[in-house]
């Protein structure tokens, strides 16, 4: 008799419906809402529908089928899944669940600012205005930065917690356990809610934006396409961004969730729905975020007497200022503004929650897996407390909302999620076996309602590592620039203090000579006198010492410098700095090399670590080895610096002002594009369940060949 204990059968989802949900709630979050309307507005407006929809077929889907693939075929967490590609690989699964978590410690904090300004507007019926009402946005802006968050400019340091915000974190932390803790199957009823009702909020809001006074010039510059905008790389560069960043992928969620799938659930066509179902949100989104600002440029118009136009409203920064100050000012400004601003923030918290939660359960199952024996009731609330606890930095007031900032800026960027699914891409097209990639893709069509072909081995092995690595070094390329500008800015304020005060450093020079020999003479006088112990000739000593000083102050010190401009004098000198310094800069060689090898280093020590095994005689004779993959990915990032560098440097690259005038009305282009985003979106949506229906009709084959014998 086998006394050996017997794995634990692992938790599915309830329904497909429920396993496609729960992938939509997590690709659908906050960004969604702000980040899309925001960037194609800046790139393109209804041009930017073409590199957007572009990136997700040849890297949005494709990589959401790759992580599904995978999750389903280990049936375990992250570090589980490319444990069973490599033992060695396991790192990557933990480092895609580590950068989950460190995203989940701020995220907390972004829904608490939602919660906070959902129960102010829900305590604000029957009252005559929101607390944050003004005549501008500086109310709203005062209200958020100065009453709620008590952010200090951009220092770093600390200070007290924000008493609301900590409130608002322990009660989106309570939220998530409440989403999660009785499984799997809970989470499947949960999200029948939380998924649906955004999108009846999306709704809502679309509704009553597109009948408001001046919604067609808002919609005018989120759709009237900018031509000129595909001819700029960035355009490019932030689409596909916006698509890897939308989709959560390496964010350790899909592949999770993908491993509580049934063996024989669709894989493809799953993904694609999710794709397309995340792109509607956004694309609907931003007609609801832009017909509403184009109302309440009207509104402001009306009420000031004055022109307001839409790009008056829209902030530089999209995330913050977008959503917790031109919002709720500009809800104000509307009929039942009370009401509208809990639509608001109840659709931007249940866009929110689905994610948060998502994030919890990759975290979540890795420990589980992991560890067997520690029961999921008492692993949810240690991650719920430790979650908790270390986002406690970032409601602090003063610095805590620029940790945030800081935070994700490094998470989303070149050393976060980009490089972590660079080397998803490398492990499963490269790092095992030469037909793993292809082990992957059967998989995965001999469960799903429609096949992939070759092409979708290219683009894992060759397409997505190369866009990643162009990605890569590019942000940090931008980074790096980035911080150069600021020093440049700030040494082109000194040079110019410098340049207007220069001219008076030899009156300075020749008044502090004369004022200095004033000094020693008339103190030689003084002296002299008091030798003679003759009182009158003190008194007369002193008397030229005086009148000497005296015509000081009014000549050569009159003209020098004063203290401030000495300070900058004195700065200047200080770091060698010239009366006409040159402010030229050639990207030289040390900023080339800065944007690559951070990047190649640690791929490198990977894979020759691995390579030794991988290089082995494995069951296809080790025909492939980790060696090519880092030796491809590396020359696409040196090729891809140099490109950067040199555009950089020959000012290709540069953003053209979005200098755009609306009239009120859409022209004939920007219909167009909002009917064939609408068709894509929804007739995708709709081939997608035609072929799933037809793959409900077919038998089961293995049913089938069953009957048969």
């Amino acid at each position: 008799m086998n006394d050996a204990p017997t794995k634990p059968k692992r938790e599915t989802w309830n329904t497909r419906s429920a396993f496609v949900l729960a992938a939509i709630g997590s690709a659908v979050g906050l960004g969604n809402l702000w980040g899309f309307p925001y960037k194609l507005y800046t790139y393109g407006g209804g041009a930017f529908l073409i590199p957007y929809f572009t990136a997700m077929l040849i890297m949005g889907i494709p990589l959401l089928v790759m992580e599904f693939s995978l999750g389903h075929w280990a049936q375990q967490g992250p570090p589980g899944s490319f444990a069973k590609v490599m033992k060695k690989y396991s790192f990557v699964g933990w480092w895609l669940v580590a950068l989950a978590f460190v995203i989940i410690t701020y995220y907390a904090v972004i829904l608490a600012y939602c919660i906070d300004y959902l129960v102010i507007s829900i305590m604000s019926f029957g009252k005559d205005a929101l607390p944050w009402a003004g005549e501008n946005p500086s109310m709203a802006k005062a209200y958020f930065l100065d009453g709620m968050v008590g952010v200090d400019g951009g220092s770093m340091a600390l200070g007290a917690p924000a008493g609301k915000i900590v409130a608002g974190t322990l009660a989106a932390w309570a939220l998530i356990y409440l989403c999660l803790f009785r499984g799997v199957k809970w989470v499947s009823k949960i999200v029948l809610i939380t998924v649906p009702l955004p999108w009846i909020m999306l709704v809502i809001l679309t509704i009553r934006g597109l009948t408001l006074d001046g919604a067609l010039q808002g919609l005018e510059f989120y759709l009237e396409p900018r031509w000129s905008k595909l001819l700029e790389p960035d355009t490019w560069r932030f689409a596909f961004g916006q698509v890897f960043f939308s989709m959560s992928l390496g964010f350790a969620v899909m592949l999770s969730y993908a491993s509580f799938l049934h063996r024989k659930s669709d894989i493809n066509n799953n993904a694609l729905m999710i794709g397309l179902g995340d792109i509607g949100t956004s694309f609907i989104g931003g007609i609801a975020v832009f017909s509403m600002l184009g109302g309440m440029a009207h509104a402001a118009t009306v009420a000031t007497g004055s022109a307001v136009s839409v790009t008056d409203l829209v902030p530089g920064d999209s995330t913050v200022g977008l959503s917790f100050i031109v919002f709720p000012y500009g809800l104000t400004q509307l009929p039942a503004g009370a009401f509208f601003s809990c639509v608001f923030f109840l659709a931007l918290l249940t866009l929110g929650i689905d994610s948060a939660f998502s994030i919890v359960e990759a975290c979540l199952t890795t420990v589980c897996d992991s560890k067997p024996k520690w029961p999921r009731k008492y692993v949810l609330p240690g991650i719920c407390i430790v979650g908790a606890a270390t986002g406690m930095i970032f409601t602090a007031t003063r610095g805590g909302i620029n940790w945030l900032g800081l935070t994700d800026g490094l998470i989303n960027g070149p050393f976060g999620i980009l490089i972590v699914a660079l080397a998803e891409c490398l492990v499963i097209g490269w790092a095992w076996r030469g037909d793993f990639v292809k082990t992957m893709r059967q998989h995965a069509n001999e469960r799903s309602d429609w096949k992939l072909y070759a092409w979708w081995d290219v683009i894992v092995r060759f397409v997505a590592p190369a866009l990643l690595s162009v990605l890569i070094v590019w942000s940090i390329s931008g980074m790096v620039h980035d911080e150069y500008d600021k020093y440049k800015a700030s040494k082109t304020e000194d040079s110019i203090k410098l340049q207007a005060v220069w001219p008076q450093y030899e009156p300075l020079k020749k008044a502090v000579e004369k004022a200095s020999s004033a000094l020693v003479i008339g103190n030689a006088h003084v002296f002299q006198a008091k030798q003679g112990d003759d009182n009158n000739a003190i008194i007369e000593a002193k008397a030229k010492a005086a009148v000497i000083a005296e015509q000081l102050a009014t000549t050569e010190l009159a003209a020098a410098p004063k203290a401030a401009e000495i300070a900058v004098i004195n700065k200047a000198a200080k770091e060698g700095a010239r009366p006409t310094p040159s402010l030229k800069y050639n990207l030289p060689l040390p900023m080339l090399v800065g944007s690559t090898i951070f990047v190649i280093i640690p791929f490198l020590c990977w894979f020759l670590s691995a390579a030794r095994r991988s290089g082995k005689k494995t069951a296809d004779k080790g025909k492939i080895g980790g060696r090519n993959g880092i030796i491809y990915s590396a020359v696409i990032m040196v090729i891809s610096a140099i490109v950067i560098e040199t555009a950089q440097a020959k000012d290709w690259l540069h953003h053209q002002k979005v200098d755009f005038t609306a009239d009120g009305d859409l022209n004939t282009t920007a219909y167009i594009f909002l009917a064939v985003g609408l068709f894509v979106i929804f007739g995708g949506l709709a081939w997608c369940f035609w072929k799933a229906m037809l793959a409900a009709g077919r038998p089961d084959p293995e049913i089938k060949e069953r009957d048969e014998n």
